[in-house]
């Protein structure tokens, strides 16, 4: 999510610069057939579940990680199921089909920025959840995914 959100985030710069402009809506079928939306797993968690391991944890980090999951999933159902898929061909000259295909692809990626922009944020809640139990006495800030620079190291 981390990795792939600088993408997302040019994409819909790009559309909304399309938006703006009198710009070729072919180019929108290029860059929407492009785009995939994020594969995230949750084997982990099942796991986690199908072991009984959660049963050694404390009850506010268990929770954590459950809404974390579920928010994940909810993220990856709505990249996957939202995501707008134009007719194949040009829309008829003279029509607004153009122009509401470009609006649409550019709400679609606002709303996936916005929807990875509240994943990270989760995360690294539960990151910070899970190092305070896991040693309560440690002083240094746990890292976060808004840490990470671009070589995917964290920040000092």
């Amino acid at each position: 999510v981390v990795d792939g959100m600088p993408y997302h985030t040019g994409i819909r710069d790009f559309l909304a610069a399309m938006t703006v402009e009198t710009s070729d809506p072919s180019q929108l079928s290029a860059i929407m057939d492009g785009l995939s939306p994020p594969v995230l797993l949750n084997t982990a968690w099942e796991t986690a579940l199908a072991t009984g391991a959660l049963t050694y944890m404390e009850f506010e980090v268990v929770s954590a990680l459950s809404l974390t999951y579920s928010i994940q999933e909810t993220f990856s159902d709505r990249a996957r199921t939202e995501r707008p898929r134009p007719p194949p061909g040009a829309p008829p000259p003279g029509s607004n089909g153009g122009a509401a295909r470009v609006q649409a692809a550019y709400d679609y990626m606002s709303s996936l920025v916005q929807d990875e922009a509240e994943l990270i944020a989760v995360y690294d809640q539960a990151l910070e959840l899970i190092a305070l139990h896991r040693d309560p006495d440690h002083v240094d800030p746990p890292p976060t995914l808004r840490s990470r620079d671009t070589t995917g190291s964290d920040s000092p």
